[in-house]
């Protein structure tokens, strides 16, 4: 009789959890250094992501009915969100 065990570790260089649900209305997107690149060296990388995973989860679970966000980030989102899924990619 053989016994079968683990070989080894596996190790996780990055896992994108997309948006991680923390109420029934709140999502969070878990980003590291998204505030420095975001106010610090001024790119679109976080709202290029946040829009990117909004289209994920309506593409699994249908169109949302409601889109709410607060501030010129959630407009950048939107814009981006309205520019449509080809635009996305180096805009």
């Amino acid at each position: 009789m053989t016994s079968k065990g683990v070989r080894g570790n596996i190790i996780f260089m990055d896992f994108n959890f997309d948006l991680v649900p923390l109420e029934n209305d709140l999502l969070s997107l878990e980003m590291r250094d998204s505030l420095k690149d975001t106010y610090i060296n001024h790119g679109l990388c976080l709202f290029q992501q946040v829009a990117e995973s909004l289209q994920r989860l309506q593409v699994i679970h249908g169109q949302c009915k409601d889109i709410m966000g607060k501030g010129p980030g959630a407009e950048k989102v939107m814009d981006i969100l309205q520019r449509g899924p080809e635009q996305l990619v180096n805009s």
